[in-house]
């Protein structure tokens, strides 16, 4: 593996462990070590995602701003305050943050009666629509890197939005239980390059090009064939039915599986009945053997801000407290739609950890809460530069599997910015008399 080296200046003494925040795998494998000449470095791994995300520590100080004309912070934070009271229903979105950011952000909307939605509310919301339709077989990243022998990847391709994912999960050579065997890889999907699982040793995944509308027909065929139905078909998706039956008595014959897939991926119209699709293939074989899912997701706060909502609120995201008590609908409750539809009057984004998600362009008021490097909109009526959890703050992250909390290490850059928690209590504390508690 390569290391690359960056330097950086910080007040941080000795040697630090840092957990990377760029996705939602939190790599916390990273070092920040003083060298002799005194100044801080970050050892990063050989990852884009990483070594991007870090540079953001090397640009200068924002500013910020009301209208596109540079403003002091606490004026700024009145302003918000303002708008967010004038409104009837604010829509809090992008919730790129992590756990006390979004616990501040979940409070300020239950004061004012606001929505909650994080800017990849479309997955969230499939695969939660899955879950509580059909519930289903999961596993954790833990097991997987120490028992997988065989792994699925449908419809994705997990190198390219998680570059460290095989490096790390897969080809990992201190398992607990593969018994010094190389794990097999399958890849359902006719946009995934095969020669990006390619093997420690050479070897490349098995590679079904199934079109991503067909991955849930794919699902039950392999369904029918692991339960061993007769199927009249000589194809299926394209495919020869003796390659499937193959492929069907791999997955049976497996001694521990895993089916890899990201929500956000998968056709979005259809992306919970993909889901549900990929959860009865699984229930079949674990009648055989031992077969569960890991879905992909969660990066920019994404699974932090689901973990909160359900522990705060009892729903998960997209959820309102328009009426005085939180109520969830995945569908109504979704950004693009409150936008679209002119129900919702004020728009707060936070996007604390990617600084190319832009926020939507509305003609309601918004007040954007971004990642210092990101450019500040003229039109927006605020803009608050944030510090970055894991580089600039502290802070507290969950893993995509939902199972692990992790801690954020602040020193990677100087603190020159406020956090999202510290923000939004600022906002909340401008508030008018009369807006909750």
């Amino acid at each position: 593996m390569h290391n690359t080296y960056m330097r950086i200046q910080s007040a941080t003494s000795a040697s630090t462990p840092i957990t990377c925040p760029f996705c939602s795998l939190l790599c916390d494998d990273l070092v920040l070590e003083r060298r002799r000449d005194g100044a801080q470095h970050l050892r990063l791994p050989h990852c884009p995602r990483a070594q991007r995300g870090f540079a953001c520590s090397s640009r200068r100080r924002a500013t910020p701003m009301l209208r596109g004309r540079r403003a002091d912070w606490a004026a700024a934070c009145r302003r918000a305050a303002e708008l967010l009271a004038a409104a009837s229903q604010p829509l809090f979105a992008g919730l790129g943050t992590d756990v006390a950011g979004m616990q501040a952000a979940l409070r300020l909307a239950e004061r004012l009666g606001g929505v909650l939605d994080h800017m990849n509310g479309d997955g969230i919301a499939a695969a939660t629509r899955a879950m509580q339709e059909e519930g289903g077989f999961a596993t954790t990243l833990t097991e997987l890197r120490n028992r997988a022998d065989l792994l699925v990847f449908a419809g994705s391709d997990p190198g390219t939005r998680y570059p460290r994912f095989l490096e790390r999960m897969v080809w990992n050579r201190h398992a607990l239980d593969r018994r010094g065997c190389e794990p097999r890889l399958i890849y359902l999907g006719r946009d995934l390059d095969p020669r990006s699982g390619r093997s420690p040793t050479g070897r490349l995944p098995l590679h079904f090009p199934v079109p991503g509308h067909a991955l849930a027909e794919t699902a039950a065929v392999l369904t029918a064939l692991v339960r061993e139905v007769r199927l009249q078909a000589e194809t299926a998706a394209g495919i020869p039915l003796t390659r499937w039956r193959r492929l069907a008595q791999m997955l049976r014959t497996a001694r521990y599986g895993v089916m890899v897939w990201e929500p956000a991926q998968l056709p979005a119209a259809q992306a919970d009945l993909h889901i549900r699709a990929f959860q009865e293939l699984l229930r079949s074989l674990n009648v055989h053997t031992r077969f569960a899912a890991l879905p992909l997701g969660g990066s920019d706060g994404g699974a932090t801000a689901l973990n909160v909502c359900l522990w705060q609120s009892g729903y998960p995201l997209r959820v309102s407290f328009r009426q005085g008590y939180p109520e969830h609908n995945a569908t109504r409750y979704s950004t693009e739609r409150l936008l679209a539809r002119g129900e919702a009057d004020a728009l707060l984004w936070i996007s604390a950890f990617d600084g190319s998600r832009r926020p939507p362009r509305s003609s309601v008021p918004r007040i954007l809460l971004l990642r210092p490097d990101t450019p500040a909109p003229r039109k927006a009526e605020v803009y608050l530069p944030v510090a970055t959890p894991g580089v600039e703050a502290k802070g507290m992250l969950f893993r995509c599997d939902g199972s692990v909390v992790l801690p954020l290490a602040d020193g990677a850059a100087p603190p020159s910015h406020p956090g999202v928690a510290e923000t939004l209590e600022e906002i909340a504390s401008a508030l008018p008399a009369g807006y909750g508690p």
